[in-house]
């Protein structure tokens, strides 16, 4: 177990120096940034169940989506994160630059990461029932999945452990709210036919 947790942290270091040394060019960081901010308090997530609560057949899935972001917010920011207290890259090493508002919350898992795996889960879910255009509409959530993670990494908020960990976690937050897709769409209706 030692040694896999080696493996693991030289891995982190490894990913988080590659970055670092890296030049950031301004285009890019503006790009990243955006994606980024898309993923703050689960914007670009509750933006399309807002939109999705206007449109009726679409309006189960804002239920679904709101249950994942709901989910991940307790489970994720609320208790894993104080569980595992896992400094910042930049406040465990000083040598880190960053182009962003330091988060001050913990690490380890990434919130963003977790909260935009969850909301894909549901919106794969979505794109399955489409017909021939879900294909691009799946491929374009899981692009956008991969852009946040990615992100999170380029931006040296999160080691690479934090991201992979927060991809875990949404996918367990997103496949329970499919599970239980059916008495959360009919709690929610319940609730709003008063």
């Amino acid at each position: 177990m030692k040694r896999i947790r080696q493996a693991i942290l030289q891995m982190d270091r490894r990913v988080l120096t590659y970055f670092n040394e890296r030049e950031n060019r301004p285009c890019v960081q503006r790009i990243v940034r955006l994606i980024t901010a898309l993923g703050n308090g689960a914007f670009y997530g509750m933006l399309t169940a807002s939109v999705f609560l206007f449109i009726n057949p679409l309006r189960p899935y804002a239920y679904l989506l709101i249950a994942a972001i709901f989910l991940n917010a307790l489970d994720v920011n609320l208790i894993l994160k104080k569980i595992f207290r896992r400094e910042r890259p930049y406040d465990a090493r000083r040598e880190i630059r960053i182009a962003i508002v330091k988060p001050t919350d913990y690490s380890f898992p990434s919130g963003h990461t977790s909260v935009t795996t969850a909301i894909t889960i549901i919106l794969i879910y979505l794109g399955t029932r489409m017909g021939g255009g879900g294909w691009i509409f799946i491929f374009a959530n899981i692009g956008f999945l991969l852009l946040m993670a990615f992100s999170r990494l380029y931006l040296k908020v999160h080691y690479l452990s934090d991201v992979l960990a927060g991809v875990a976690a949404g996918l367990i937050n997103g496949f329970a709210v499919l599970f239980f897709r059916r008495e959360i769409i009919s709690f929610c209706e319940t609730i709003l036919s008063f």
